[in-house]
This record gives C-alpha cells, structure tokens and sequence, in this order.
C-alpha cells in the first residue's frame, strides 16, 4: 500500500481505536512510533478539510494509498462528547452491521473501524470500486475539474465545467449500457436489504451510487440510523428511492445544450428499460402506477422519448400485466 505500511497493517491499527475518541497527534505519533513514517493522504485528512477525494451532505472522503484500496471518512461537523459516547458505544454493533448486510448480498463496502478525532467522526472502509452515476453536487465537481488544469481563466473554466459535466455523464452513462441486467437486479436487492433490515430511508441519489465495469456499489451508509430505525418501505415506494439515481444525468440543464440533454435522455431509454426489467423481476407492476407513468418516466427520458417509446420501455412488463388480466376473468 505505501513504503509506510502494508494495507493489513494499517486496518490493524485503525481497528484499535475503534469506538475510542482520541486526539490527531497521538494517531499520527502512533503511526510514525509502530511504522517509522506516515503517509501524507492520512496527516492532510486529520490536519485538514481542504484537500479530500469526495463529499457527500455529511462527510468527505481520502484514499489511502498508491492504489487507493481504502477509504477514510471525515465528517464535516464536530459532535459533542455526549454524542461522541453514545457513537463510540455502538461501534462494535455498527461493524457487526455492515458485515451481517455484506453476508446478506449487500453490494456496499467493508467497514473496518470507526472512532473520533478533536470531535469529528471518521470511519475507515475498503475504497468502493467505481464512480457516482452521474453529477449532482456542482461544486464538487468543480473542483475535479480544476484538478485537471494548472491554470485557467474564469471564462475557460466555464466552457471546461460544462464540456465535462456532459462528457462524464455521457461517460457514466455508456458505462451502464453494457452492464448486464443482473447488475441492476442485485442493486435492488441491496435496496431491498437494507429495507429488509429497516433502512428503508437511505439517502438515494446519484452520488451514493456507484457504477464500474463490475456493477454498482450503494456508499454513505448511516448505520447510527439504520440501528434504531424503524421505517420499512412498500416494495414500490423502495423502488422509487431505486430509481432516483438514475434520474440525475439531466438535471443541471443550465449547464448542457438542447443536443446534450437530447443524447443523455435517449440512452436514459434503455437504462430505463433495464430499470424497468428489474421491476418485473420482483413482481412489481409499474403499467398502473401514476406517479411513474406521469412523472419519474418522462423525467428520465424526457417527454418526447417517453411519448415515441413507452411501450418498448414498458414491454418487460408484458407477463405481468397478463398475469394481472388473467386475475381479473
């Protein structure tokens, strides 16, 4: 992982302070005591909020090493010690968590130890294969976009922003379309895991979902919540946060051209169909649900496309509209 420390090595560290509120220095003095030296990515993420990977609402996110094979969340706010006890009180059960989820089929990422530094929490997990869906928070990507260039003129920058926002959409995009259908499939089950297991108000958007040549990952997980929750969601309501993600390629419209916004919304038509498959996979009927025939279909592919081709996106639905049919005689 790094001339400091093998990848084990850290992990094993990292674990015994699980569940312990400690202070910046001693975590780094005990790495250079055990190891000889400490990397840079980990003395920036306790020394500093300015130079992290990703972010989310509630945390940012460092990977650790060359390879990047773990992940260090930092939250953005500072708890009171109060809170910080209670927190630290239920580590070991949020582990036993997120490994009971995993051996359950859960596409999300090991968590290995969780603890509190100067007030903020951090938590250490495997780095999540792959990248968000498609943008939704344009600051953050305005930073990787300016990670691109030395130096740039506001007006350049613009003209970059938007090229990128719409090549990396397109990017994420094509991506999906040569995912097979059970790699949509086995994104629901993770949504109907973690509904299973009464955290049937996951944050669902387009950047904690991740997508790679391998499938998709859910990240940003709230296991505080997820212990005490106690909300579980019908198998259609579930799929409606499911299909969230996947309605964001075109949201900034601002930012994209008539033509850019009419290419990402024609290969939203069979993502959507694969989206469509996967509900007559789990028995859900979408051909008589308003809400997305009105409005999550248009709005994904906009009102033109869903005009010309709701009946080729809707055909995966054909067995169980004549099941229903069938019902009715």
């Amino acid at each position: 992982m790094s001339k400091c420390y093998t990848t084990k090595e850290l992990v094993r560290y990292f674990n015994k302070l699980n569940g312990k509120s400690v202070q910046p220095t001693k975590i780094i003095d005990g790495l250079k005591n055990n190891f000889g030296c400490v990397d840079e990515q980990i003395e920036q993420i306790f020394s500093s909020d300015e130079d992290h990977d990703a972010e989310g609402t509630k945390k940012m996110c460092a990977y650790l090493g060359n390879k990047k094979v773990l992940a260090m969340l930092k939250s953005f706010i500072v708890f009171k010690p109060y809170d910080q006890e209670c927190l630290n009180g239920k580590a070991s059960a949020i582990i036993k968590e997120n490994d009971r989820l995993m051996a359950q089929g859960a596409k999300i990422p090991k968590v290995h130890s969780l603890f509190f530094a100067d007030g903020r929490y951090f938590e250490l997990q495997n780095a999540a294969e792959g990248d968000i869906i498609s943008v939704l928070n344009l600051e953050n990507f305005g930073r990787r976009v300016l990670k691109t260039v030395d130096k740039i003129s506001p007006k350049e920058y613009k003209e970059l922003f938007k090229k990128s926002l719409f090549e990396y959409n397109l990017k994420q995009q094509k991506l999906m379309l040569n995912l097979p259908q059970e790699k949509f499939d086995e994104l629901f089950n993770t949504y109907k895991i973690l509904n299973d297991n009464f955290y049937g108000d996951y944050d669902s958007h387009s950047e904690n979902v991740l997508v790679s040549e391998k499938g998709f990952m859910v990240v940003d997980i709230d296991y505080d919540q997820m212990i005490f929750n106690t909300t579980k969601r019908s198998l259609l309501s579930l799929y409606n946060k499911f299909l969230r993600p996947f309605s964001n390629a075109t949201v900034h419209t601002n930012f994209l051209t008539n033509n850019q916004i009419e290419t990402l919304q024609n290969n939203n038509v069979e993502i959507l169909k694969k989206l469509v498959t996967t509900a007559s996979n789990n028995n859900i009927a979408l051909y008589n649900d308003d809400s997305f025939i009105k409005n999550t279909a248009p709005f994904i592919v906009g009102d033109k496309n869903w005009k010309n081709y709701c009946g080729y996106i809707l055909e995966p639905q054909r067995d169980l509209l004549f099941k229903e049919l069938n019902r009715r005689k």
